[in-house]
C-alpha cells in the first residue's frame, strides 16, 4: 500500500495505477482503506479497482476481484476490457495463479466462522433438522435479510399453496414453468420465485438424515443458493443489488411489490400475494374548535411499524448473560441495556397524539389544533410488525437505540380495532369531492412549510417525497416527517409527483385479505 506499506489485501486502481489496501471494516478489521482514502481524496473520479493475488486467465477470459467505488454501483463489478487495463500497467495476465481469496469467498469465510453463540442461546443444544419445508439456504455473503424473508414467506400455506410445490413433489413443474421461454426464465419473477420455493417446499435438496450432524453436506446439490433470484429481485434496486447488509423489513416490502407486479402481468384476476398481509387504520380526529369529530381512513399497508418509546425503558434485572453477549463501556464497566415491551410499543402507536396546524374545511379551513387517535381498521391474515430501532440523533443522522425488547408469545389487539363512528358523536360534515386533508383536494390540503421542506430536502431527499411527508403529518412538523419518510421510503409512489388538485384518489387495495387465492 502506498500510503500505509501493507503487502497485503492491495487493491490497484485501473485509471491512475495507485495501489492502496483494502476497506477497512467497521471493527477496525480488514485492510488500510488506502484505495478507498485514494478515491475521494481524487475528487471521486476514478472508482475502479482490481485485488491483486486475483487474477487468473483460462484461454482469452481475465478472472479477477473488481470493484467499483462509484456511489451508483459500490459494489462487485465485471470489466470487459480488464486484460488491456492492466497490460497498461505493465501486468501480464498470462500464466498469474490467483494467491489471495476474493471477497465473496472471503465473507463467506466469516459467515461460516461467525460466532454465532454471541447473538444465540449459547451451550443450548440445537435438534438438526430435515426434509421438506425444513431446508436452509446458502449465504451468499451479506445476503441474510434476503434468505430469511424467503424462508419466513415460504413457511406460510398461502405462499407454499401458491409458489411451492407439495413434499416430495416435482420441482421441474409448475403453473408459472409454462409457456416460458428458458432464455426469459432468469428474468421472469414468477418463475425465479416458484423455482426457489419449491426448492425449500418440496424436501427434495434437503440434507440427508445421516450427514446432519456433520458440518456441511457432501453433495452440492443440498447446498441451495438462491443467486439467481436474488440478482434478479435486487439488479434494478440501489441498495438490493450489492453485496453489503440490508435491512430485511424494506426487501420484504419491495419484494411484496415485485411480486403484486408480476402476478398482475401474468393474470389480472388473480389477488396479489400481498394482500394476505394488508390492512388498513382509522384515526379518529377531534377538532378543538367545535369538539366535532372526523374519521380517516389510510391506505392500505403491508408493514406495520412501531416506535420504541425510549422514555419508558427501563433496567430489568435478568439472568447471567454469556460473556460474548455483554457489552462493555469504554473503561471497562458493564453497559446496562434497558428494556422495553411490547405493550408499551403498542400503547406509544395508539396513544393520543397532538396536530398542530390541522386545516379544517368545515370551518372556512380554518386551521385548529387537533387529538388523534389511530386504530386497526381491520386485521390481516398474518401481521408483519417492524421495530423502529433508529431515531434521528441531535446531527440528524439516524441513531440505533441500544434496547431490549421484551416480545410475548401470543398478542392479543382486539382492544385495538376501530369502533368507527358512534351514535351521539357530532360528525364533522362530509367534504366536498377530491379528498381529505393531505390528500389531494387542492384547499383541503395543509399548507408546506417551505422551512421544513428545505430541511428534509437537505438531507437528501426528493421534492416530491419529501412533500408527501409533509402533507402526512400536517404540513410542518419536520421530526414527524422524518419518521414518516423512515417508514414509506420503499413505497413505489414515494418520488411520484403529487396528484393534482381536485384530482380523485386511486382507490386502495382491500385490506380484508378475503380474496387471497389459497389454492
Amino acid at each position: 500500500c502506498e500510503k500505509q506499506g501493507d503487502t497485503e489485501n492491495l487493491w490497484l486502481n485501473l485509471s491512475d495505477g495507485f495501489i492502496g489496501g483494502g476497506r477497512k471494516n467497521w471493527d477496525g478489521s480488514g485492510g488500510s482503506n488506502g484505495a478507498l482514502d485514494h478515491f475521494k481524496e481524487t475528487g471521486e473520479k476514478y472508482p475502479l479497482v482490481v485485488k491483486l493475488g486475483t487474477i487468473t486467465s483460462e484461454g482469452s477470459t481475465v478472472h479477477a476481484d473488481c470493484f467499483s467505488y462509484a456511489k451508483d454501483e459500490d459494489g462487485p463489478v465485471k470489466i470487459p476490457n480488464l486484460a488491456e487495463l492492466l497490460a497498461k500497467r505493465g501486468i501480464q495476465v498470462a500464466g498469474l495463479q490467483k494467491t489471495e481469496k476474493s471477497t465473496a469467498e472471503l465473507e463467506v469465510e466469516l459467515n461460516a466462522t461467525y460466532a454465532f453463540d454471541a447473538i444465540t442461546e449459547s451451550g443450548s443444544k440445537l435438534v438438526s433438522v430435515t426434509g421438506p419445508g425444513l431446508q436452509g439456504l446458502v449465504n451468499l455473503g451479506n445476503s441474510c435479510y434476503c434468505n430469511s424473508v424467503v424462508q419466513a414467506l415460504c413457511a406460510l400455506p398461502e405462499v407454499a399453496n401458491r409458489y411451492g410445490t407439495e413434499a416430495n413433489g416435482n420441482v421441474r413443474q409448475h403453473k408459472f414453468f409454462q409457456d416460458v421461454n428458458p432464455s426469459a426464465a432468469p428474468n421472469n419473477v414468477l418463475v425465479q420465485t416458484s423455482k426457489l420455493a419449491s426448492a425449500l417446499t418440496s424436501g427434495a435438496y434437503a440434507i440427508p438424515q445421516d450427514e446432519l450432524d456433520k458440518e456441511g453436506p457432501t453433495d452440492p446439490k443440498h447446498r441451495l443458493a438462491p443467486r439467481m433470484f436474488k440478482h434478479l429481485i435486487g439488479k434494478d434496486h440501489v441498495d438490493f443489488r450489492t453485496a453489503q447488509q440490508q435491512d430485511a423489513a424494506q426487501f420484504l416490502q419491495y419484494l411484496l411489490e415485485q411480486i403484486d407486479r408480476a402476478e398482475a402481468r401474468y393474470d389480472r384476476n388473480m389477488s396479489p400475494t400481498s394482500y394476505i398481509f394488508s390492512f388498513e387504520s382509522q384515526a379518529r380526529i377531534v377538532c378543538s374548535a367545535d369538539q366535532k369529530i372526523k374519521y380517516k381512513d389510510t391506505a392500505a399497508e403491508t408493514m406495520w411499524s412501531l416506535r420504541v418509546p425510549m422514555e419508558k425503558a427501563v433496567v430489568l434485572p435478568g439472568p447471567e448473560e454469556p460473556e460474548q453477549k455483554k457489552q462493555k463501556q469504554e473503561d471497562g464497566e458493564e453497559k446496562q441495556i434497558p428494556t422495553v415491551t411490547f405493550a408499551q410499543c403498542v400503547e406509544s402507536w395508539s396513544a393520543e397524539t397532538a396536530l398542530d396546524d390541522y386545516r379544517w374545511p368545515h370551518l372556512h379551513n380554518a386551521v385548529h389544533p387537533a387529538m388523534q387517535k389511530t386504530r386497526f381498521k381491520n386485521f390481516p391474515r398474518y401481521l408483519w410488525i417492524q421495530i423502529q430501532r433508529y431515531e434521528l440523533g441531535p446531527d440528524w443522522q439516524p441513531v440505533k437505540l441500544e434496547v431490549n425488547l421484551d416480545i410475548p408469545e401470543s398478542i392479543d389487539l382486539s382492544a385495538y380495532k376501530a369502533s368507527g363512528p358512534q351514535e351521539g358523536e357530532d360528525l364533522v360534515p362530509d367534504e366536498p369531492v377530491g379528498g381529505p386533508p393531505g390528500a389531494s383536494g387542492g384547499a383541503q390540503q395543509p399548507e408546506i412549510s417551505e422551512m421544513a421542506l428545505q430541511t428534509l430536502m437537505e438531507m437528501g431527499f426528493t421534492m416530491n417525497g419529501c412533500k408527501r411527508a409533509l402533507l402526512a403529518v400536517g404540513g410542518s412538523d419536520t421530526e414527524a416527517a422524518m419518521n414518516w419518510i423512515f417508514e414509506h421510503n420503499m413505497d413505489p409512489d414515494f418520488n411520484d409527483p403529487l396528484p393534482d388538485p381536485g384530482a380523485s384518489a386511486p382507490a386502495a387495495a382491500s385490506g380484508s385479505g378475503s380474496g387471497v387465492d389459497d389454492a
